[in-house]
């Protein structure tokens, strides 16, 4: 039998410690400063013409990784942005209602209206539930003029309501969740789309510590969390290799570090 000392299986950070103590020293860095690759990804996409116009971003579909989204993309374009929380597509496509005689009495605009030559984020799931309306959405996206929804399918409208839109998609969504957007839709893994992800580990070294200290810094000034001491953030890091279980790795997870820091205090 292999022996393994108490140290080897527990965590151990007292190779940091010099940093952790100097944490109240450490200037803050950005969730987004620490994502270069996902970083480099909004940029291009914002940047961009041709018909890659869908961002795929892999990560957590909350409300905090959705400001994380909104911001970063403010750093590049000055163009519309409008962040949609609905599972319904008329929130997004706009609807409408005729009488009998096929006037339109009554006309909802969407989201689309208010991104034109901008950007819309949504989350995977409302393409998932919607997947009829997500081939209206496509349509749309390469400029064909589309319908807002019919609220009363039985009573269409006289005179047609297409309306043409040009903006650009993103889709939040975790692993799961994008891989059966994929199985729902070749056009995903083809040229429409381009890829990119939260990462939501990092190695720990004597070089990304300050990365993760200064993360730590940061992500307390902006939701307004406990001030840690160097002893607390030595907790924080046990809990995080708990969670990874590798002392050597630390976790991004936004919300689940937020958690972590309510507990501490």
């Amino acid at each position: 039998m292999k022996q393994e000392s108490w140290q080897a299986v527990t965590p151990q950070f007292d190779k940091f410690s010099t940093s952790i103590d100097n944490y109240s020293n450490q200037n803050p860095i950005e969730l987004l400063d620490i994502q270069p690759r996902l970083k480099a990804a909004i940029s291009q996409f914002s940047l961009s013409n041709g018909v890659t116009r869908v961002l795929l971003v892999n990560g957590q579909d909350n409300p905090f990784h959705n400001a994380l989204l909104t911001e970063a993309f403010s750093e590049f374009t000055d163009k519309p942005f409008k962040l949609c929380e609905s599972l319904t597509m008329a929130d997004v496509l706009g609807s409408y209602k005729a009488d009998e005689h096929g006037t339109v009495v009554t006309q909802t605009e969407g989201l689309l209206s208010q991104v034109q030559n901008g950007f819309l984020c949504v989350s995977a799931n409302l393409l998932l539930t919607n997947p009829v309306t997500w081939l209206t959405l496509k349509s749309a996206l390469f400029g064909h003029a589309v319908e807002p929804i019919n609220v009363n399918p039985k009573l269409p409208a006289k005179e047609s309501c297409l309306q043409p839109y040009n903006f650009k998609l993103i889709v939040l969504g975790n692993r799961e969740q994008l891989a059966d957007l994929d199985f729902q839709d070749q056009d995903i893994h083809s040229g429409l789309c381009m890829f990119s992800e939260y990462e939501p580990e990092l190695a720990l070294n004597d070089e990304s510590i300050g990365l993760y200290l200064g993360y730590i810094q940061w992500l307390t000034a902006k939701y307004q969390l406990p001030n840690l001491t160097p002893s607390a953030i030595k907790r924080l890091m046990v809990a995080g290799a708990r969670l990874t279980e590798d002392q050597a790795i630390c976790h991004w997870i936004l919300f689940g570090t937020s958690l972590s820091f309510k507990k501490l205090h």
